[in-house]
C-alpha cells in the first residue's frame, strides 16, 4: 500500500511547480480553518497565496 502511496506522491506533487505547491499549501490551510472566523488565519492563507502568484507572475513581469 504504502508503494502506491509513493508512486502517487511522485506522480503529482513532484511534478507541481513551485507556485503550485504554495496554492496546495495556502489551499490545505484554507480547508484547515473553514469553520474560523479567525481574520488572521485568512490573512496569512491570502498572504502565501499572494507570495504563489507573485513567484508565478514575476518571471513574465521581468520579460516583458
Amino acid at each position: 500500500m504504502m508503494e502506491v502511496f509513493d508512486s502517487l506522491k511522485a506522480k503529482f506533487f513532484d511534478n507541481l511547480s513551485q507556485p503550485q505547491k504554495i496554492y496546495l499549501f495556502a489551499f490545505l490551510l484554507q480547508l484547515l480553518f473553514f469553520a474560523t472566523d479567525d481574520l488572521i488565519a485568512f490573512s496569512t492563507i491570502g498572504f502565501i497565496a499572494i507570495i504563489g502568484i507573485a513567484m508565478e507572475v514575476w518571471p513574465k513581469f521581468v520579460a516583458v
